[in-house]
């Protein structure tokens, strides 16, 4: 029912009903238990992470604290025209398909589900694309696409629980230029990931605090590459920075499965011990160990040294706004510098030599943010080793994007939840605040390596810039990175920029633009490939929460080889109705 509000008693049989305007969705107000399910209808690959979310949200069901729900349907069609369905390359060899003009006809029903109360949160959204082709039928498809967050607290200021699903699309080979939700004929892998993980806090009054968690992330995927499994359990005891000294331990282990075969395992254990001296200075101290184990399932190209090393060394604050820290040993070595001359602006760069573990020798670690009134620059570079599987699980850039414009937002790390949240300003005050439709953006991936099994060491940078008024809003992406494979050897290279603009005109009424260049190396092929694409279009708010856009784009792909040429011209439309 349209605009209807419902409020329920847990344990009552009488509700009280009143209807009020809310742009098509029904709230619900829960003041009782709180049961948190999932839609079913997802595909069978989706069977295993929709059971451990009703699993994750059964947890949540004894929470006795009053809640708010919203439920808002929507259903989006449209058309879009295509001169290279295929991108079939200039020879006349397919790379999706064959190359003909197509029309592409798109029925997407979808679901968003929040709820929010004292204890619990939850953000569902789903959607199923149903895809149409008028003269290639064999490529007519049905993508289920979902993303959901959960987190709520158990044992009230200890207990507490975090659950994240997903589901979406991403090509099976390496094709620079081409979005994951990119329609892609036959060549396109359901990747669906679940991730659960309890954890345990506790204060010994004022003298130390206590962290255990326990995470279990599920990765399948489709096709070509295995599924995959990792269990990590973590744990952390510090005091609470009072005085002159600080200290913290810290303990991780965690076990990389595919396909139930063992791939490897990590274990690592630090402590760390701060004593100050005056204002300026500080004496550091560090000692640890690192143990792996590879698995024999595969060939490693590489072999890792398991040991123990320590460190001592000195802080210096330099300025009021400038820290240095140096600390060298026995196998270790590491040098911090951290600067942050307003609330604004914050640098952080990490130097570290090691002779154990499975990044041995000199790793770079740094990260930068600045916020203004109405302007952010992020920026951020690590190098860590991780298996495909992994990766999948953690796929996004520091950005969003809006499945129904294509519209981009930057987006930053969330300190106390390191959560990936997007930045957005106040059109009127241009100060910052919640998006407030954050549960229909999607993570945004840009991944130019294909889908295959390999564990390797990335080296991944990136610069987010937004800039929002009451009338613009720009948005610019430049990454980096690179991948040294340590089953089967190589390397491979992929980056790239993309920007978007977006101007109103009127209330209702939104010009777009955007560009994007991508380059990439590809593994074990000795020729390198580039693309770029332009996009321009008009969008419209129409009665209600309904909208409609009007794309086109142009996509053009660059080889040394012919064969792996093509290009493409393409205009969408659509309508989207809230229900």
């Amino acid at each position: 029912m349209r605009g209807a509000v419902y409020n329920i008693f847990a344990g009552s049989r009488s509700a009280e009903t009143r209807h009020a305007r809310r742009s098509g969705r029904v709230v619900f107000s829960d003041k009782g238990r709180q049961l948190v399910l999932r839609s079913p209808c997802c595909r069978a690959s989706l069977r295993g992470v929709l059971g451990h979310c009703m699993l994750g949200a059964a947890l949540l069901v004894s929470s006795p604290v009053s809640a708010s729900w919203s439920i808002e349907p929507s259903l989006k069609t449209g058309v879009a025209v295509s001169d290279n369905v295929g991108l079939a390359s200039e020879t006349g060899l397919p790379v999706f398909g064959k190359e003909t003009t197509d029309l592409v006809s798109e029925l997407t029903p979808g679901i968003w589900v929040k709820s929010l109360g004292r204890r619990h949160s939850l953000d569902l959204l789903y959607r199923m694309q149903n895809l149409s082709y008028a003269r290639e039928k064999q490529y007519d498809i049905s993508n289920h696409q979902l993303e959901a967050t959960m987190n709520g607290e158990l044992l009230r200021r200890h207990l507490f629980f975090e659950g994240e699903a997903s589901n979406y699309q991403q090509p099976i080979y390496a094709h620079p230029g081409v979005l994951t939700d990119y329609f892609l004929p036959g060549e396109r892998a359901d990747i669906s990931t679940i991730r659960l993980s309890p954890y345990y806090r506790y204060s010994f009054g004022g003298t130390a605090r206590m962290m255990l968690r326990y995470t279990h992330v599920q990765t399948r995927i489709e096709k070509r590459a295995s599924d995959g499994t990792t269990n990590r359990f973590n744990a952390r005891l510090a005091n609470k920075r009072w005085g002159r000294v600080a200290w913290n331990i810290g303990y991780k282990n965690e076990r990389v499965e595919r396909e139930d075969e063992f791939l490897f395992d990590h274990e690592v254990a630090a402590a760390n011990f701060r004593y100050r001296l005056s204002r300026r200075f500080a004496l550091l101290a560090r000692a640890g160990s690192e143990n792996h184990n590879l698995g024999t399932s595969t060939t490693w190209t590489v072999q890792y040294e398991n040991g123990s090393y320590w460190a001592a060394g000195a802080g210096w604050r330099l300025r009021r706004d400038v820290q240095l820290d140096a600390l060298g040993g026995e196998g270790y070595s590491r040098v911090r510098l951290l600067w942050n001359p307003s609330r604004r602006t914050s640098l952080k760069v990490y130097w570290r030599d090691q002779e154990f573990g499975m990044n041995p020798g000199v790793s770079w670690r740094g990260e930068f943010s600045m916020h203004f009134r109405r302007t952010v620059w992020l920026a951020s570079y690590n190098e860590t080793v991780i298996a495909l599987q992994q990766a999948l699980s953690d796929r996004g850039l520091y950005s969003f994007r809006d499945p129904d414009s294509g519209f981009f937002l930057p987006g930053e790390v969330d300190p106390e939840t390191e959560r990936l949240v997007p930045v957005y300003f106040d059109p009127d005050t241009g100060e910052r605040t919640d998006y407030p439709n954050a549960g229909k953006l999607i993570p945004l991936v840009f991944d130019d390596f294909g889908l295959f099994n390999e564990t390797f060491l990335r080296r991944r940078g990136q610069m987010v810039f937004g800039w929002q008024t009451g009338e613009d809003a720009l948005t610019g992406l430049l990454f980096y990175e690179h991948r040294t494979y340590l089953e089967q050897g190589d390397e491979a290279t992929s980056y790239g920029l993309h920007g978007n603009w977006k101007h109103s005109l009127d209330p209702a009424t939104e010009l777009l633009g955007g560009a994007q260049y991508r380059f990439h190396s590809y593994r074990f092929v000795p020729e390198d490939e580039y693309a770029w694409s332009l996009e321009a279009g008009m969008s419209w708010k129409l009665e209600g929460d309904n909208t409609a856009s009007c794309l086109y784009r142009y996509l053009n792909r660059y080889s040394a080889s012919k064969k792996n040429r093509y290009h493409e011209n393409r205009i969408t439309c659509y309508v989207k109705f809230v229900l």
